[in-house]
């Protein structure tokens, strides 16, 4: 797997003050962001940010299973713009496809974790013939699931029963808001059939477009908010570093194919058009760097 170059291995010490990812303890009063109502701190051991104050697994759900977390920008822009959900759509096939092996999307069983309003499932049900099922904390997102023909579980992947049946699984912007992203890639592992691939995206906090987030932080006191409150919501509990991700994937006995970052589409940021313009220019300079704003991983589980 690929790393930082940075040691891992650390024992947990059964504390909260410790690093989600990788388990080692951190001094919470240590921040690297500084935001309005809350902090970042960085983990020593595999320089990820894990948010602070940490909400408990019943807050985390209760912030995500409210309807007006749906109602932000980025979710109305998802919602109406098909035909970029259909290119996404088939951008995301083609890369499963360089998988040796891969699974024939046509009657694929595909879950997608954290699928909002069903967007991907019903275009890639509709482009590539899978059969789809999704899988949310929020009411909200069942609903819409339902209203358009596609199974949908109410609940968190433990709520899945823990027998390989899924061919192909999508996680995509969901594991910084996990508070055991450990645990979690092992419960990927455990419901993808042999042979299955499974494709994980999450913000990159070293790209520049997170770097610049964090001066104007630091400097401003978290102003303006709206901005920051984008880059580092309360709904992220902690921003994986490669190194972090790299153990994960190794404990949990998949393959790891392929990693690589992509940029933040245009159409995926909410806010001004002053926002989206002042982002858009600081990822051309993650582009020339190969730090950009989204790390994707995609994983295969042996035959």
């Amino acid at each position: 797997p690929p790393a930082d170059g940075i040691v891992l291995g650390c024992e947990m010490i059964g504390s909260k003050d410790v690093c989600l990812a990788c388990g080692a303890a951190i001094d919470a009063t240590r921040e690297v962001v500084r935001l309005r109502d809350a902090h970042l701190v960085s983990c020593r051991h595999c320089r990820s940010w894990n948010y602070f104050p940490r909400a408990s697994a019943t807050g985390q759900i209760a912030l995500h299973d409210d309807d007006n977390y749906f109602k932000h920008p980025y979710f109305e822009n998802r919602q109406s713009q098909h035909r970029r959900a259909d290119r996404r759509c088939r951008d995301l096939f083609k890369v499963l496809a360089g998988v040796p092996r891969a699974p024939d999307p046509l009657g694929a069983r595909v879950l997608d974790i954290g699928c909002g309003g069903g967007e991907l499932l019903e275009s890639a049900r509709r482009q590539f013939g899978i059969d789809p099922t999704g899988l949310d904390v929020a009411r909200y997102a069942v609903k819409q699931l339902e209203e358009k023909g596609i199974r949908a579980v109410r609940g968190v992947l433990a709520d899945i029963p823990a027998t390989p049946q899924f061919d192909i699984v999508f996680a995509i912007d969901v594991i910084e808001h996990v508070l055991d992203p450990r645990g979690f890639i092992a419960d990927i592992a455990a419901r993808l059939a042999p042979g299955g691939v499974a494709f994980l995206e999450t913000p990159n906090h070293f790209s520049l477009v997170y770097g610049v987030g964090r001066l104007i932080a630091n400097a401003t006191g978290g102003w303006p908010p709206g901005a920051l409150e984008r880059l580092f919501p309360p709904h992220h509990v902690v921003y994986l570093s490669r190194a972090a991700l790299g153990q994960a994937v190794e404990a949990s006995g998949l393959q790891l194919v392929r990693f690589y970052s992509r940029t933040l589409q245009m159409l995926d940021i909410g806010g001004s058009s002053v926002l989206r313009a002042g982002l858009g220019s600081l990822q051309l300079f993650d582009h020339l760097t190969g730090q950009r704003a989204l790390n994707c991983m995609l994983l295969r589980k042996s035959d």
